[in-house]
């Protein structure tokens, strides 16, 4: 006869609790504020580094195609200087689920591209900062990350 202990009973119903969690936990959105057409890359950068919107789309003038979207290379270049670390997701193997939970888990600030690299979107705190419908959330969130900035938490660098 098997010998259950209260802890081997604790044990059990936190790692069936965990898998609920981890499957079923709960998004934040916090909608963002288009300024300009192709500006997701300004808002997601402003929150990364602490600057304002318009700080960052001065800063970042001379490198704007004339779509509004920017030039890869210099978005990368600050976040570098921020101490964000570029991570590709070669395998396809993350979902922005998947990144929203290993986000969470390991308690950092994020960057992350969809869209083959045509969407940014910054998230923290089990917060995900962009303008996605409701209807679309589900979607959005079985998307592949393209590939996505970490950085551990702690003070952001002006």
């Amino acid at each position: 006869m098997e010998r259950i202990t209260l802890a081997d009973e604790f044990i059990k119903h936190r790692q069936e609790k965990e898998a609920v969690e981890t499957k079923n936990f709960k998004v934040k959105w916090k909608p963002r504020h288009n300024h300009n057409d192709g500006d997701c890359w300004c808002d997601a950068l402003a929150l990364a580094t602490g600057k304002t919107y318009d700080e960052v789309f001065e800063m970042m003038r001379p490198f704007r195609n004339d779509d509004g979207t920017l030039i890869g290379l210099f978005l990368f270049g600050l976040l570098f200087k921020h101490g964000y670390k570029q991570f590709d997701n070669e395998n396809k193997q993350f979902t922005v689920r998947n990144l929203l939970s290993l986000v969470n888990h390991h308690e950092c600030y994020a960057v992350v591209f969809v869209d083959d690299g045509h969407h940014a979107f910054y998230l923290h705190d089990g917060v995900i900062h962009d303008n996605v419908k409701i209807e679309n959330r589900e979607k959005f969130l079985d998307q592949i990350v393209d590939n996505y900035f970490l950085k551990p938490k702690g003070k952001i660098e002006a």
